[in-house]
């Protein structure tokens, strides 16, 4: 693949488009010299896949326009551009090189011109482009600039292109990949102007009209010969008699929920063509079965079209052009260039005796003719609602009489030209309905699949949500805890009855040309979903109210998503509105408010307007797998919703497929890294949470995705976790992941981890989900999928690209039933820079990092890797002021602890201090200091978490940072980091009702931490009972013994002492429920001494004084409240589990590496 056709599959911007006179003759070779120039005297350009324009760079072409005709209707140069918009003014230029402003006799060409020589320009009839921002391609009509040459008798005529901006815009030359190549086409008076195949709608859905027939035909080349295919190759060729030509079969996917408005995307008009030779799709992809083979089937730089495909997905996509007149169809394909953004650039079919190919740059028109023929073809499709299947079908060679068909139990009927039978009685699974057709010797048949599904049977199935409701009634943490979070930290009141929703007709994600404006269906998507839990767990109706109003608005209304990254705005979020229909459609028989009708609108939503759009997946972006994970597992949760067995399938195939980027296969390495792992966090994770997203809905309904690989989903899990709980160093292996494309570009293959954006400690909220599957499947290791999901618990909300609240709807653990509940441990760091460092080259800038120290090339990820050099996260000073003053490793671990009134405090776990509000200062402002004692009004703060980040007020006020020091560069855009930093106050500001209008000196983001011990919290004793059975497990004091106790069951006596104010030497027995659970000797911390029945919770693997416990066994099952390895107490902080008095059960945790 050329250099140019890398940079765009890239994906930063949309794809390259055809002539705006696609119908017109291209004129061959028109295009010779053209270069770039810019403001130095020697400045010259000629080798270069780009041709720039800027205020101070100019770039020239020459054309030969010997071969246009002088009867020219008009003459268009077609550009293809990227980078920023711009207004191109394009001149007639003389023909010699200049020097000293005046014309010499020396023809310019592109290695002689330079910006002091360059050709004198005329503004005679110049003409100017507004040029669009991003990758977009366009005409130039240069008619009258033409005409002037010919009519002045030149056979060749030079063009400078310009622009006065000061930013420059890339338009391609003749040296980049050949779609993107400039080219002339000139039109004449007699052109006919050709339009789209004619695709007729029977059915009511996109994909049945997709899949029915719309010809079957003898296809003929324009001179006379026939195609025909090679049923074992799937090779197409041409032979001279019809009587030896293949059939095919033409179907057609239009796009109906609104017009195409000729700016490419899901929305335009595509066709798939069958052989019925084989019964393979015509296709440029490679489905062969070697090791690392070519993703396209190709012949030198040509693309081979051949009959193999099994299914129609991007690869069998082609467009069809009829010449009415002509009686002429036209065949393109898209290549290897991009869909969306624009119309993608297309490519002509050509067959010849040796074979049907398209060539990048080619811009003629190859026709063909399409003989109508006939074949006994029955395609049937069957909607399902309820326990009934509508089953229909297209006549069989136009006989639409009923009495020639069957059905099994049913009646067939005929109207409008479609056959249909309903078949009643149906049961949840799948079952096969065969129609037949006789009439006289003609027979045929065709079986198609229905299924009813599980409802609700999307993430959440009944007994989830059951589940669910009943943990938060009891207040059981840790459900109720994350049930208080949706309640009360749920961004832009989107866990509110009251939330304003505004649907739209149409909404663009990425750059445009597109609606723009997916916020708004990214926070519908979450408030109906978060509405449909809130009603779930209290049973008031206005949550369901407000669920079916978004629901139905958007099925009101939407009728295209569109933009550059449409595949992303079509399935990222519409997950969550499939989940909030499943929840008010049908749990506990469903809400009363949300009718049929509404329902049914909503299903055609999904598959007349976003189904269209991720139906292939990444492909037709020649994108990373994440673009394919996403919409899978949106597509999944359309087949469920609609009970639609074919695209539900669909969905599970592409999961499995070795011919998808994003597949299990593909995706994920055998040792667990994904192919964006190395990309940033939060590509690494949304990928690997998306798989588990997927996988879960599988499980609904009683198909295992989860062990596929041989369980190779939960490495991937293990492998996102513990690199984001800072471990890994010297010992996880990491190296560049290759794709299926073949890509080596910065936007597909890294070799430097993080390489797009420093994340690394960010956790989405992905990792309940999969725990709780796979700690209940005996041999799986879950040591790290478990760390991070404990250590983020209560999950609460993230991101608008997550569903967010999995600990409350997931996790199926044990009850916390501890004093201080489910309260998650951290550290606060700023999101200002330079403090907040997200590139190595900022990284750079404030010191060294050794070479290689991020390279991924060697195999592992390096020992002496680093993403720090300057202090970003908080620390609580001697004073008690918290500001920035730390990296990672050293910095103060924070708890949030909620309060009976549903606010949140948060306290320093080294000194067991709350963060306080002081004292107005005379600017207004408020000091925080981490230096009370005690929760009072002034400790209490309410949260809103936000993309990534959370942010705090107090009395309707914000949280803010303000940048203090001594040094008169702490007042300035640029302070010196060592002399200044941020810290804490109460800011002037109010809380604004929008996330949006938050500034980045508000957001704290939480780095989660394992737990720690916090003074205060062993005041009380109590006993605390083992999960398991009975048994003791005793530890001996201070003993340091080698080996941790595997199993112990039950409620241990297991002497806890600790020693005065602090860390007192001493062991706590570990009651063990699940496997290789072991004694811990450790540090106890408490006041005074007292001793009780030691308990804990599933999977603690045994820790010891002095040194490293000799057998610490790895946590392999059990959905453990602890899973951790066995450490020595110098080099982790340990809070042993002590029962005292008055009941109180500790948590034994590690502080993370």
């Amino acid at each position: 693949m050329a250099a140019g056709a890398m940079m765009l599959a890239a994906g930063l911007t949309a794809a390259a488009v055809t002539s705006t006179t696609a119908y017109a003759d291209t004129v061959d070779n028109v295009i010779k010299d053209n270069a770039w120039v810019w403001g130095s005297d020697a400045g010259n350009a000629h080798a270069d896949g780009a041709l720039i324009v800027k205020n101070d760079i100019d770039s020239y072409m020459r054309l030969d326009i010997s071969g246009i005709r002088a009867d020219a209707k008009s003459v268009t140069l077609n550009l293809s551009k990227k980078n920023a918009a711009n207004t191109l003014k394009v001149q007639r230029a003389s023909e010699n090189l200049s020097k000293d402003g005046k014309d010499t006799d020396t023809a310019w060409n592109e290695s002689n011109i330079t910006w002091s020589t360059k050709p004198i320009a005329s503004d005679t009839d110049a003409v100017s482009v507004d040029m669009e921002s991003g990758n977009v391609s366009f005409g130039v009509d240069i008619t009258k600039l033409v005409n002037d040459a010919k009519a002045a008798g030149d056979a060749t005529m030079t063009l400078r292109l310009s622009t006065e901006g000061t930013t420059g815009s890339d338009l391609y030359s003749t040296r980049a990949d050949g779609s993107l190549q400039p080219y002339v086409d000139a039109a004449y008076a007699d052109d006919e102007k050709p339009v789209d195949f004619a695709v007729k709608t029977p059915f009511a859905s996109y994909i049945a009209n997709g899949e029915t027939a719309q010809k079957i035909v003898n296809i003929r080349t324009d001179d006379g010969k026939y195609l025909t295919v090679n049923k074992n190759t799937g090779a197409i060729t041409t032979v001279d008699s019809k009587d030896n030509a293949g059939l095919f079969v033409i179907y057609g996917y239009d796009y109906t929920a609104s017009d195409y408005d000729g700016k490419g995307g899901a929305q335009q008009t595509t066709y798939a063509i069958k052989s019925l030779v084989n019964g393979k799709y015509l296709t440029i992809q490679n489905y062969g079965t070697e090791k690392n083979q070519p993703y396209y089937n190709m012949s030198g730089s040509a693309y081979e079209v051949k009959a193999t495909a099994d299914s129609v997905l991007w690869n069998e996509r082609f467009y069809l052009s009829e010449y009415a007149k002509a009686g002429k169809i036209a065949i393109a394909t898209h290549l290897n260039s991009l869909r969306d953004g624009a119309e993608g650039a297309q490519s002509p079919v050509q067959a010849t005796d040796k074979g049907m190919t398209a060539v990048a740059g080619d811009h003629h028109v190859y026709k063909y003719a399409f003989e109508d023929a006939s074949a006994n073809l029955l395609e049937a499709h069957a909607t399902v609602n309820g326990t009934s299947a509508v089953v229909q079908w297209a006549p069989v060679n136009g006989d639409a009489d009923a009495s020639h068909y069957s059905v099994q139990g049913a009646t067939v009927t005929s109207a409008d030209g479609v056959l249909s039978a309903t078949v009643d009685g149906l049961k949840t699974g799948s079952r096969k309905i065969t129609v037949n057709y006789a009439n006289g010797n003609v027979k045929a048949s065709d079986d198609v699949t229905v299924r009813v599904f599980n409802h609700p049977g999307v993430t959440l199935s009944e007994k989830q949500l059951d589940a669910m409701k009943e943990h938060v009634a009891k207040k059981e943490d840790p459900w109720y805890s994350d049930y208080l979070r949706l309640k009360n930290t749920a961004p832009d009141n989107t866990a509110s009855a009251d939330f304003v929703d505004t649907p739209q007709e149409g909404v663009g994600r990425g750059d445009q040309p597109g609606h723009g404006n997916i916020a708004y269906y990214e926070k519908a998507s979450a408030a109906a979903y978060f509405n449909a839990l809130e009603w779930v767990i209290t049973g008031e109706s206005k949550y369901a109210d407000k669920t079916v109003e978004i629901l139905s608005g958007w099925s009101d209304k939407l009728s295209i998503l569109d933009g550059r990254d449409q595949i992303l705005g079509a399935s990222l979020s519409t997950d969550k509105l499939i989940n909030a229909a499943e929840i008010v459609r049908y749990y506990d028989g469903g809400y009363s408010g949300y009718s049929t009708a509404d329902f049914a609108k909503f299903q055609t939503l999904m598959l007349n307007v976003v189904y269209p759009v991720i139906q292939d997946g990444g492909a037709p972006m020649n994108a990373n797998g994440n673009w394919d994970v996403i919409p899978i597992n949106t597509m999944i949760a359309i087949g469920v919703v609609t009970d639609n067995a074919e695209i539900y399938d669909n969905a599970v195939n592409m999961y499995k497929s070795p011919y998808i980027n994003g597949s299990i296969v593909n995706y994920v390495s055998d040792w667990g890294q994904t192919a964006e792992s190395a990309r940033d966090q939060a590509h690494g994770q949304l990928g690997v949470g998306a798989m588990g997203d997927i996988c879960a809905i599988a499980e609904q309904q009683g198909d295992d995705l989860w062990s596929l690989e041989n369980n190779k989903l939960a490495k991937a899990y293990n492998w996102a976790a513990q690199y984001n709980m800072f471990s890994g160093e010297g010992e996880l292996k990491a190296q560049p992941i290759d794709n299926i494309f073949g890509r080596t570009d910065n936007w597909a293959k890294w070799s430097t981890m993080e390489e797009q954006g420093v994340y690394r400690g960010q956790l989405r909220p992905i990792y309940e989900t999969a725990l709780a599957h796979y700690s209940k499947v005996p041999g799986v290791d879950v040591t790290w999928m478990a760390k991070a999901a404990e250590a983020s618990r209560p999950e609460g909300f993230v991101h608008y690209d997550n569903l967010n609240f999995d600990t409350l709807t997931s996790y199926n653990g044990e009850a916390d039933t501890s004093k201080t509940g489910t309260t998650p441990y951290f550290q606060i760091r700023t999101r200002i820079a330079p403090w907040y460092q997200t590139a190595w080259n900022a990284i750079a800038q404030y010191g060294e990092i050794p070479e290689g120290s991020n390279s991924i090339t060697g195999g592992v990820l390096p020992k002496n890797y680093t993403t720090e050099t300057t202090d970003s996260y908080f620390t609580t000073q001697s004073d008690g002021t918290v500001k920035v003053a730390a990296k990672q490793k050293d910095a103060t671990v924070y708890r949030l602890v909620t309060n009976s009134d549903e606010t949140y405090s948060v306290q320093d776990a080294t000194t067991g201090k709350y963060l306080s509000v002081g004292a107005k200062a005379d600017d207004g402002t408020n000091p925080i200091t981490a230096t009370a004692d005690k929760v009072g009004d002034n400790e209490k703060f309410t949260m809103t978490s936000w993309i990534g980040i959370s942010y705090l007020s107090h009395d309707g006020r914000m949280v803010e940072q303000t940048v203090v020091g001594s040094d008169a560069s702490c007042t300035t855009d640029n302070p010196d980091v060592t002399k200044c930093a941020p810290a804490l106050r109460l800011g002037t500001a109010a809380t604004p009702a929008a996330a949006a209008d938050t500034k980045t000196t508000n957001w704290l983001q939480f780095t989660y931490h394992d737990a720690v011990s916090v003074p205060g919290d062993g005041d009380n004793g109590g006993n605390g009972s083992g999960d398991n059975g009975s048994g003791n497990n005793g530890g001996s004091d201070n003993s340091g013994s080698d080996n941790g106790s595997d199993n112990g069951n039950g409620s241990g006596n297991g002497g806890s002492n600790g020693s005065g104010n602090g860390a007192g030497s001493g062991n706590a027995g570990n009651g063990g429920a699940g496997s290789d659970n072991g004694a811990t000797n450790g540090s106890g911390s408490g006041n005074g001494s007292s001793n009780g029945n030691g308990s804990n919770g599933s999977g603690v693997t045994g820790q010891q004084t002095g040194k490293p416990s000799a057998n610490a066994v790895k946590t392999t099952n059990g959905n453990a409240k602890l899973s951790r390895t066995g450490a020595s107490v110098a080099a982790v902080t340990v809070l042993a589990v002590i029962a005292l008095a008055a009941g109180v059960t500790l948590t034994l945790r590690r502080k993370a590496k």
